[in-house]
């Protein structure tokens, strides 16, 4: 029963011409995605279709015998990322770390770190000049050549030799021959086909006494051809032919994707409420689950929108530590508060303000001396700073030109704390 639906719906989906399929930059993974791809070596008998538009591949029957993940990464979170300063994008997959570069334009392999002794001793290998491994956009008709090379030497001394030094020249044509519709186990894709063939000249050379002898020289063609999806962000199936039969041997196929949660970027906004009062909102991008706030004065808060009232007036560092599963940023900023007493300040007041209301010129009289490095700061009704002035034994402050209502003022010493702070009604 499982093979005549099959074959219904694949004849279903014959029947209607597909729109065209183009890829970009932006169908391939990004830092802290993660795909899952398997492998399955008994597809002799997997049809790989025709050329040309609209077409349709039953690839149902793929199985899972070999599973790994592929995790994205940023190149610096790989070792020996500074032996490829060009690399926007790292790829670990079993132990190895691939390094690409990725532009509008195209994508390129760099070169990988292994580390081939399981010691932790890795071993960098560049591929120079790089290998395209696609070009953007990319649609039926898209047609690229790329020509690389890499070498890298070994230790021989298995082989009773000084070193190893291994050599590859490629060249590679990728043709993108077909479109359609992929069935894959875990689901229908529209997918474009490529049809990928490369030469290459291998080489393996070996250092003894002092000279690199050649031990062996090969010239390998080698065919495969691979479908390219948005939603596998990339290679949905790659099938390599058999050279000797002519023959699929092994598949690797698209299993899963998870996209990286991606960490917040901590910000927030603040609004004076009056008297001591400050409603602070939350503004932080990559949607937190978790907050953290602290408000300067040994206090915090783990609402997101948290409404805090200070009980002195004072300049506080309020911080906001913004989490999710992908990480957490934290952000500061400097919250001037305000707390007015009722009434007017003492005879025990450090400082006589007067008049009030004020009409142009508010005074600072101070009934005992300063020490040096005092200020007075004037706020608006927001809580910003809109004057500032040094203080002497009488100061005064120029409000003339400052638009009517209420304003609040500080008297800091030359350590930044609050000596005495008030409400002053600017009026006419």
């Amino acid at each position: 029963m499982k093979s005549l639906v099959t074959l219904l719906l694949i004849v279903g989906l014959t029947a209607f011409a597909q729109a065209q399929i183009t890829l970009t930059h932006a169908d391939v993974p990004g830092v802290g995605d993660a795909i899952v791809l398997a492998t399955d070596t008994t597809v002799a008998d997997l049809n790989i279709g025709t050329a040309g538009p609209n077409q349709s591949w039953n690839f149902l029957d793929l199985e899972n015998h070999e599973v790994y993940a592929t995790d994205y990464l940023s190149p610096a979170q790989a070792p020996l990322s500074a032996d490829f300063p060009e690399a926007n994008l790292c790829a670990e997959s079993q132990g190895a770390y691939t390094f690409m570069e990725i532009s509008e334009s195209e994508l390129l392999g760099l070169g990988l770190v292994a580390d081939l002794t399981g010691d932790k001793n890795y071993l960098s290998v560049h591929i120079d000049p790089p290998q395209k491994l696609t070009v953007f956009p990319t649609t039926f008709g898209t047609t690229f050549q790329t020509t690389y090379a890499t070498e890298f030497s070994i230790s021989g001394e298995l082989l009773g030799v000084d070193s190893l030094r291994i050599k590859q020249t490629a060249a590679q044509t990728t043709f993108t021959d077909a479109y359609g519709v992929v069935l894959m186990p875990n689901g229908l894709y529209d997918a474009l086909r490529q049809y990928v063939v490369t030469s290459s000249l291998d080489s393996i050379w070996a250092l003894f006494a002092g000279q690199w002898l050649l031990v062996d020289v090969q010239i390998n063609e080698s065919e495969s051809y691979q479908w390219l999806s948005a939603e596998s962000k990339g290679v949905l199936v790659t099938i390599e032919i058999d050279p000797n039969t002519d023959l699929p041997f092994t598949a690797t196929h698209f299993v899963s994707y998870s996209q990286a949660v991606q960490a917040p970027v901590a910000a927030f906004t603040f609004e004076p409420a009056g008297n001591g009062e400050i409603a602070f909102t939350d503004a932080s991008s990559n949607t937190p689950t978790e907050w953290l706030w602290d408000f300067g004065d040994n206090t915090t808060s783990t609402e997101q929108n948290p409404i805090h009232v200070y009980s002195e007036s004072d300049m506080y560092e309020v911080c906001l530590t913004a989490t999710n599963d992908g990480g957490s940023s934290t952000i500061c900023q400097i919250v001037a508060v305000i707390v007015v007493s009722t009434g007017e300040p003492g005879e025990s007041a450090l400082a006589k303000v007067y008049p009030n209301p004020v009409q142009d010129v508010l005074r600072f009289q101070f009934n005992q001396p300063l020490a040096g490095g005092e200020q007075a700061l004037l706020f608006d009704a927001l809580g910003q700073v809109i004057l500032r002035s040094p203080l002497q034994s009488s100061t005064d402050l120029n409000m003339s030109a400052l638009p009517n209502g209420p304003y609040f003022y500080e008297l800091i010493n030359g350590e930044g704390r609050v000596m005495q702070s008030g409400k002053v009604l600017k009026g006419e």
